[in-house]
């Protein structure tokens, strides 16, 4: 109970921050949408890598847990919606479900890697600092390859809009 209490600021930010995902994709675009949720997951995790006995819990657990619920509330829906671009109408149950089963395997995968990073610790504040650092350097290389090979692709076909509406507005055409 106290476990689930405690990660419920973090699971109500990220439900109020997911409302406005749909509005700020419009106004921004999902690479830019994601890269920026995945900065502040980033930020919360290293964030509590610097947790020990003598901080408090407020700035040391809950302030991270805002930051990182923040940034998956951005994250998520862009997330998926990478996941699914270019797949045809008829394939979009089927690539769903993949998406859906790859979040659950990565779930996994990444609890079983984290515990065995900590699991070397001699300490429980070593353990919970190197399964932090552990997550750190996953969502890092997350980051990296959403900026390599999900950005890209966004500000193109965000740059087509934006050039194709420009010329609708000075041709006249809708």
């Amino acid at each position: 109970m106290q476990a689930g209490l405690g990660f419920l600021p973090m699971t109500l930010v990220q439900f109020v921050s997911s409302l406005f995902v749909s509005k700020l994709t419009r106004k921004f675009n999902n690479g830019i949408l994601l890269v920026t949720g995945l900065a502040l997951v980033l930020t919360g995790m290293v964030w509590m890598t610097q947790v020990n006995s003598a901080t408090s819990p407020i700035a040391g657990i809950v302030g991270p847990l805002l930051v990182i619920g923040l940034g998956q509330g951005f994250s998520f829906g862009p997330l998926t919606s990478a996941g699914l671009v270019g797949v045809q109408p008829a394939d979009s149950g089927a690539a769903s479900g993949l998406v859906n089963t790859a979040h659950q395997l990565g779930s996994t995968l990444g609890v079983a890697v984290l515990t065995s990073f900590a699991a070397g610790a001699t300490t429980q504040q070593a353990r919970v600092t190197d399964a932090y650092l552990g997550g750190s350097i996953m969502v890092a290389l997350a980051l990296v390859a959403v900026i390599v090979l999900v950005l890209p692709s966004e500000l193109k076909k965000q740059q087509r809009v934006e050039t194709g509406l420009a010329s609708d507005v000075l041709t006249g055409e809708k």
